[in-house]
């Protein structure tokens, strides 16, 4: 609030505005909602309190205070759901009924399979009304940039703090192309550390926009390593600090739907690489996320205890209890979050794996004999594992993913399929199981040795002769292209 007013006082050429003017440009210029009606009030309150703390700390009399005419932020700070259809709303908010200059925000981070439990029918709306939910594993965020997107006036900013998946995933293609297509991007500040909110653990990035549709230089920000974030953040202009690294990207970096962003200074060496070696889709290697179990909280089990050499106790997320499990019928199963670069992969959950070992589904009655209490415990899931949009020649308690053989086979490459550029690291053996938040690469070995294609990935400067070196760099610029636009 105080920033608007000095901002406001600076294009006035005025040294400065009264209380009541300040309190004018309240009424007039600053809005929001929120679905929580305690937000909304607090915040209402803390706006006049904002007013009151410059007058005590601008020495204004006590008479002058008591003389202030409070206006009434009913109309400004609203308590609706900003995603709401209004079209056809007799009670639509004033403060939808202009251009905003500038929009802030933290919309909440929930991703469509969460909103399908709750309500399967806004679900189906914001299918309906929205680009970015179209298409793939939309989350609520995604919306809430595209709706402040179409608020926003020419030339306005928006700015929020947002999940970094849509970076570099194929669902967030959609939003990615409307950006580029609406916006220029001013800015990407993205943290290495995923615990920023106590809350969650999600990978964040604070995005900065504006609606124009001239393009030009990006700053990308990296804060590495993990706490500190004051500290870090009010070093953002320090460029010899070595937990931040800042790079002005190209005005091509987010032009298009595939957002490249990669330092000006490399691109030139990119196009290089690009033009001497051998894409991967020419090379024998296959390029995969992990399974889509298309119920992982029904599949995957944390918190699993053995019982003997044949049982586990495990929880189950979907019905919020214990039960028991045949321990053979279980398998490690590793998801993008916990991928540590060139470090031995660690799985931290079991997934209730339906299949033989090379990958067939086991026939129910099979599956009913020999696991009966794994087999009874899916039984009791079964409305939700119907629910799923799998094919109808699966049986109901297999993976929405197919053709899973080329999953589990040994060894592979690995990596999560959001991050900023990290490492991969490698699974020999091919006894651990990829959820779908993992990508895959399966070298055929009689052709590309794993621990080669490894060190290729971890070295790409390394000076071999000319037709090895085009090779190595070919296979980084392919590995860092799936990091971006797979």
């Amino acid at each position: 609030m105080m920033w608007l007013k000095n901002r406001y006082s600076s294009k006035q050429q005025s040294l400065s505005l009264n209380p009541q003017e300040i309190l004018g440009l309240l009424k007039s210029m600053i809005f929001g909602t929120d679905i929580d009606e305690r937000a909304i009030e607090k915040t209402r309150r803390l706006l006049l309190l904002s007013v009151w703390i410059h007058c005590m700390n601008s020495a204004v009399s006590k008479s002058d205070i008591q003389s202030l005419n409070c206006p009434n932020l009913s109309e400004n700070i609203v308590c609706t759901d900003f995603l709401q259809d209004h079209s056809n709303d007799s009670e639509r908010p004033p403060l939808m009924d202009k251009p905003f200059n500038v929009i802030i925000g933290g919309p909440p981070f929930v991703r469509v399979q969460e909103l399908y439990k709750s309500s399967s029918e806004l679900a189906d709306d914001y299918k309906r009304r929205f680009q970015t939910a179209r298409t793939g594993q939309f989350d609520l965020y995604m919306l809430f940039i595209e709706k402040s997107i179409e608020l926003l006036a020419d030339e306005g900013y928006l700015s929020m703090s947002v999940s970094s998946s849509f970076l570099r995933s194929q669902t967030g293609h959609t939003l990615r192309k409307l950006i580029a297509d609406t916006c220029n991007v001013n800015e990407i500040i993205e943290f290495e550390d995923s615990k920023l909110y106590p809350d969650a653990n999600v990978p964040i990035i604070l995005l900065l926009l504006r609606k124009i549709s001239d393009k030009c230089v990006t700053k990308h920000i990296y804060i590495k390593g993990k706490g500190g974030l004051r500290r870090k953040l009010s070093r953002m202009d320090n460029t010899n600090d070595p937990s931040i690294r800042v790079s002005n990207l190209p005005d091509t970096a987010c032009a298009s739907a595939n957002w490249m962003l990669i330092p000006e200074s490399r691109t030139d060496l990119l196009l290089k690489i690009e033009s001497a070696g051998i894409p991967l889709s020419k090379l024998p290697i296959q390029v995969r996320f992990g399974v889509a179990t298309g119920a992982d909280d029904v599949f995957l089990l944390r918190n699993v205890d053995n019982l003997d050499s044949q049982l586990v106790l495990a929880e189950s997320r979907f019905l919020n209890d214990i039960f028991v499990f045949e321990s053979s019928v279980l398998r490690p199963i590793l998801r993008g979050r916990h991928i540590r670069e060139y470090a031995a992969p660690e799985p931290k959950t079991r997934c209730i794996f339906p299949y033989d070992n090379d990958g067939r589904v086991i026939l129910e009655n099979v599956f009913r004999t020999e696991f009966p209490r794994t087999y009874g415990y899916l039984l009791r899931c079964r409305e939700r594992l119907d629910s799923r949009k799998s094919r109808y020649t699966q049986p109901w308690y297999a993976f929405r993913s197919e053709d899973i053989g080329q999953i589990v086979r040994s060894p592979k490459l690995i990596a999560s399929s959001v991050n900023s550029g990290g490492g991969f690291t490698i699974d020999e053996h091919g006894h651990i199981l990829c959820n779908n938040s993992v990508v895959v690469l399966c070298p055929n070995e009689n052709f590309i040795d794993i621990y080669l294609l490894l060190g290729i990935r971890s070295c790409p400067a390394c000076r071999w002769n000319s037709h090895s070196r085009g090779r190595s760099h070919s296979l980084s610029y392919g590995l860092l292209s799936v990091n971006i636009s797979l």
